[in-house]
């Protein structure tokens, strides 16, 4: 059994993170302040104990470290919401930054063995081009949110703590809720199922690279007890690409509506055309591969979302 504290881990991803450790019985604290996460997502137990807090303090912080005394940290509090660091990067940077600075320190002090920061494909800010990326120096975030991502990551780097950064791509799945326009399935998912205004920017043809949120938990303990290196950054994604549009069909054919009437608007200036991430390292140096096909992952979903 391993002494776990999760930041963020009543959120999206976080909740799958905790399920997948409390089912092999490790102790588990998270913090989470419920700005986006929700207690409901947990099954609090004997292993699981979930209190209220934000990384901005660092009293609070220091305190619940040191009564817990864990052994690996799994940051995963975040500000991800692209349109709100642009409107306003101060909140974004005072979680983003800031947060991760006092959960860092409070690591160090308690010495944790192993801290696991999820990242985003973000900071390679590619919006163009069809790039297959890797884990290489090679970093032009183009908005606010990838640059207070990428400015954890060094941070994250600089520390003594033994430690691996994680690059999401397109994570989707159960427990998603739309954060202002990003997470393009759940915001399908939530015009389907809930009536709300739902616009494909551009013509649809733009390409992601989705990963289900249970690949990702797996990829994020695996991390925990990574042997291989002391420090290095994987991309965790699909390793595919697929088109807007394609999504929109199969949403469909599972919920036999073929034909659906989809709404498109103009491109937004932030648009990424292609995105695919180069998994191979974290294949080979985690022992992970994504197991969940998409069109399981979007039935899965989509099953989620009815009930």
């Amino acid at each position: 059994m391993t002494k776990f504290l999760i930041t963020g881990g009543a959120g999206f991803i976080g909740s799958h993170v905790v399920d997948l450790l409390a089912s092999q019985n490790h102790q588990l604290l998270v913090i989470d302040n419920f700005s986006t996460g929700k207690s409901t997502n947990l099954a609090i137990s004997d292993h699981v104990l979930l209190v209220d807090g934000d990384i901005r303090n660092y009293e609070m912080v220091i305190d619940y470290f040191s009564d817990f005394r864990p052994e690996k940290v799994i940051h995963l509090a975040a500000q991800a919401a692209i349109t709100t660091a642009i409107k306003d990067p101060y909140e974004d940077a005072s979680v983003n930054i800031l947060g991760i600075i006092n959960v860092l320190k409070a690591s160090k002090k308690v010495n944790v063995d192993r801290f696991v920061y999820s990242s985003t494909s973000a900071v390679y800010g590619d919006k163009v081009t069809l790039k297959i990326v890797e884990g290489v120096p090679w970093y032009a975030p183009d908005n606010p949110y990838g640059v207070s991502k990428f400015c954890a990551e060094l941070y994250v780097r600089i520390t003594d703590i033994q430690h691996t950064i994680l690059r999401l791509g397109n994570v989707y799945g159960p427990r998603q809720v739309p954060i202002g326009e990003n997470q393009v399935i759940a915001r399908m998912m939530r015009h389907f199922f809930k009536g709300d205004d739902f616009e494909i920017f551009g013509d649809g043809k733009q390409k992601r690279d989705f990963i289900y949120v249970t690949d990702v938990a797996e990829a994020i303990k695996l991390a925990c007890f990574e042997t291989y290196v002391q420090d290095n950054v994987y991309n965790i994604s699909g390793g595919k690409s697929y088109s807007v549009n394609s999504i929109l069909v199969l949403l469909e054919r599972i919920c036999e509506v073929e034909g659906y009437k989809w709404t498109y608007d103009l491109l937004r200036k932030d648009e990424r055309q292609n995105m695919i991430m180069d998994i191979r390292s974290a294949q080979k140096n985690l022992n992970w591969t994504p197991k969940v096909s998409l069109q399981e992952g979007i039935k899965k979903t989509v099953e989620w979302w009815s009930k």
